[in-house]
């Protein structure tokens, strides 16, 4: 199931995660905090789910100087395709885009990436940042490289060009059997999305229950930053930050709140 909402009830940008308090309301999540956040490179944030098996994503639609924004140089979004990890929930505010995707086993083999990178080039020509510490596996396959998916989903669209256009006019069954991995939470979040509100959000309690029964009955939703990972793992904690800490704190919240519905 693919969808998209486009949803105006918040007006804020990025630069301070205060203005996204509605949003965090609306969803039944408890506030961040800074030091709850991991930054990215294209000016977004990342808040890691660890009770639920989730990641909760934030990202702009550019980032750069306006000059170079009239020929789409910093227009980012997400890519559609096969071997790139599909949404949850997608929600478009006016400033950016909020994506709640499914956790999983992440890999540390070079020669996993090693193919992905190869299918990527293939069908885009551009391997999409494949390396090793950012893939993983798909929900419930085995450790093998065909089972290799890309986990940064937010991409430039305008450095793909025509070799991206044409795989999304031929092959968008493909891009749809993706996304079948996550039909039913895809469908529950659609409508718990739909019906809730910043002063109603008893809908979406009832969808983090659900998650919560998924994650512990199933291996479909897996924190795999939880657990112990190679060089290529270190390397990334080191560059990015220790987002794992991050997760730990972030989730003594969600704990206190669980053990209250």
């Amino acid at each position: 199931m693919i969808f998209e909402f486009v949803d105006d009830s918040c007006d804020k940008d990025l630069s301070d995660i205060n203005g996204l308090s509605t949003i965090f309301q609306r969803l039944a999540l408890p506030m961040p905090a800074e030091e709850h956040i991991q930054y990215t490179r294209e000016n977004g944030l990342n808040l890691f789910l660890n009770s639920y098996g989730m990641v909760l994503r934030f990202y702009p639609y550019d980032y750069g100087v306006s000059k170079r924004l009239e020929k789409n140089l910093f227009f980012i979004d997400h890519i559609y395709h096969e071997r790139i990890l599909p949404y949850i929930g997608c929600v478009r505010f006016p400033k950016f885009t909020m994506q709640l995707m499914p956790a999983i086993a992440l890999c540390d083999c070079s020669e996993h990436s090693g193919s992905l990178k190869r299918d990527f080039k293939a069908s885009l020509d551009d391997n999409v940042d494949a390396g090793v510490s950012n893939i993983g596996y798909r929900a419930l396959a085995p450790h093998q490289p065909e089972y290799s998916i890309l986990l940064d989903t937010v991409h430039h669209p305008s450095y793909l060009g025509r070799k991206y256009t044409d795989y999304l006019k031929t092959q968008q069954d493909k891009i749809v059997h993706n996304f079948d991995y996550y039909d039913d939470l895809q469908q529950i979040f659609y409508e718990t999305w739909s019906e809730s509100r910043t002063d109603d959000n008893v809908l979406m309690q009832l969808f983090w229950n659900e998650i919560l029964y998924i994650k512990a009955n199933t291996n479909r939703l897996v924190a795999g930053w939880l657990y112990g990972h190679g060089s290529e793992f270190e390397r990334l904690i080191d560059d990015k930050g220790d987002f794992v800490a991050q997760s730990k704190a972030y989730d003594q919240l969600l704990q206190a709140q669980i053990k209250t519905l």
